[in-house]
């Protein structure tokens, strides 16, 4: 029985770091990395968001020393700027409600628990992108890794949650990947639809030296509920409701005993405002209760 709720609690806490995709691996250190981008801790103002809609580029007139009665010729226009410097998205990974960006960082805040989300990297183009996202929760690093195509953005390469300090270690080999996280941007209306599955074969050491193996599936079915404006740094933007359902369903055994673990709901609502990304989380399962993280900084690029 023991055994049973310290598999049910590490695989939550998997799924609960894992809800927007996966992490590459996740290991316990005692404090974040240097390298990684942290945010002041006593900052309780975010700074003005980065407008992601492209600017307007005004053309500059030609100086003349005089008036003239001839009519003033209309400048030649400016050579075509990159998307990028532009304003518009810098890759497939740059969606208007989630801006995944080199450098861009949100810190949210719980009841319980503070995550900061740190993008270290970012490849590709508006056809094929990849990001690095750091995500430092308590003394748990963990590194996802973005997939994006103009089809949608998926983060589902979760490999490895590694805690020493617990003497626990488990290892996930995706074997079927369905599905994205976030749609592009013009499918996200009121009343859209997805699905995410991912199915994983899971291998590890439990605390008691036991090893445990099975396989796990996460089916996410997710709709924009609304498309009400959020108010954020005292202004209106424009803003989204998504809601998210998912089952996950475990077949696992420890030390060559098969344990039943009954299958594991978890709903969460996204609050998204439009160049900022998730503004508000709340997660809801029948272990945990219902938990809110709420976006208290950020900053992108």
């Amino acid at each position: 029985m023991k055994r049973y709720f310290v598999v049910t609690g590490f695989l939550l806490l998997v799924m609960f770091l894992a809800a927007c995709g996966g992490g590459e691996e996740a290991t316990a250190v005692p404090e974040p990395p240097a390298a990684a981008t942290s945010l002041p801790p006593t900052a309780t103002t975010a700074p003005e968001p980065t407008d992601t809609a492209v600017p307007v580029v005004e053309p500059t007139a030609t100086a003349v020393s005089e008036p003239t009665e001839e009519p003033v010729a209309e400048p030649t226009a400016e050579p075509e700027e990159s998307a990028a410097a532009s304003g518009g998205p810098q890759s497939a990974c740059d969606n208007p409600w989630l801006p995944i960006r080199e450098g861009a960082a949100w810190t949210y805040s719980g009841p319980d628990t503070d995550f900061t989300w740190t993008i270290t990297g970012v490849e590709g183009d508006l056809e094929n992108a990849t990001a690095q996202m750091q995500v430092d929760v308590a003394d748990v690093v963990l590194n996802y890794t973005w997939d994006c195509t103009p089809e949608g953005m998926a983060s589902f390469d979760l490999a490895r949650l590694n805690i020493p300090t617990e003497g626990f270690n488990l290892d996930f080999a995706a074997s079927r990947i369905e599905g994205v996280f976030l749609p592009p941007a013009e499918q996200l209306t009121t009343g859209a639809t997805w699905q995410y599955v991912a199915v994983f074969d899971v291998t590890g050491t439990l605390p008691d030296g036991a090893a445990i193996g099975g396989t796990m599936t996460h089916t996410q079915i997710s709709e924009v509920t609304g498309e009400e404006p959020v108010t954020i740094d005292g202004r209106s933007v424009d803003g989204l409701q998504i809601q998210r359902n998912s089952t996950i369903e475990m077949s696992i055994s420890a030390g060559g005993v098969s344990m039943p673990i009954p299958p594991i709901t978890m709903n969460q609502m996204h609050t998204m405002a439009r160049g900022i990304g998730i503004t508000e989380m709340t997660t809801t399962t029948a272990v945990a209760g219902t938990q809110m993280q709420t976006l208290v900084s950020w900053s992108v690029p």
